[in-house]
Formats: structure tokens, sequence, C-alpha cells
């Protein structure tokens, strides 16, 4: 954390905008970087943070989990590097990088990686939250 509210990255990082560019591949490799240095295997970025609009990196070590959570409006999760196995609705399902699934809101869902992983996450909440 930085010496203000938030993390450091946001010292420098625009989370809104007219247009944002944002260079992906990078933010993943960066991801899974961070993630390999953490006790519990995983990190996330806020890349987007506008109104309702979420979009956040994930970063997940071969074997870490997110347990059971859920996000108040629909997400998508789109595997970017790697391989996930997620758990929902009482299923399991297996993505590989280039596939991605998207649940509605409040469904309960967990996440494991079978392999060193990044995710892009993209959230849309039925009403706009504060912004940072």
């Amino acid at each position: 954390m930085s010496a203000g509210n938030g993390p450091r990255y946001l010292e420098d990082h625009q989370l809104r905008g007219d247009a944002l560019v944002l260079d992906i591949a990078a933010e993943a490799a960066q991801a899974v970087a961070a993630a390999a240095d953490t006790a519990v295997g995983h990190t996330a970025k806020t890349l987007v943070k506008d109104g309702p609009l979420r979009i956040i990196i994930v970063g997940m070590r071969r074997g870490s989990t997110l347990r059971d959570h859920d996000a108040e409006g629909p997400v998508s999760i789109h595997v970017l590097q790697g391989q996930v196995q997620l758990a929902a609705l009482g299923e399991s399902q297996a993505l590989n990088a280039g596939q991605a699934i998207a649940y509605a809101a409040s469904v309960t869902h967990s996440v494991e990686a079978l392999d060193d992983s990044a995710l892009l996450l993209t959230i849309a909440f039925a009403k706009a939250t504060p912004a940072a």
C-alpha cells in the first residue's frame, strides 16, 4: 500500500476516462509474476472502475484457489493464460486460455488455478458504486 489510501499502482494508473487503452498482455504477465510473490498465490488489480463497470486482472499461481464468492452484478471471466477450474451451480468447468464464462449476478463460484494463470474479470454492477 502507498502512503495514501490505496494500492501503490493507483498513484500512476487511471481507472476511468473517456477512452482508456489497456495493455492486457503486459498486465497479465505482471499479474502472474506478482501472484508468485504472494503467500496466497493470487493477486488482483483493478484496471477500470467507472460507474457500474469494473475490469480486473487476476493472476493465480498453480494450485491457488479463490474460494466461493459472488458479485452483485453479472460477471465474465476470460482466461488469458493458463488453465483454471471453475465451480458454480453444482457443476465444474475447466477453462483454457482463450475461453471465457459468464455468470449472472449473485452466482456463487470458486476458481482453482490448474496452471499459472491470468484472468480478465469484468463486472457490471446494477448500480454505480463510488469511484476510488
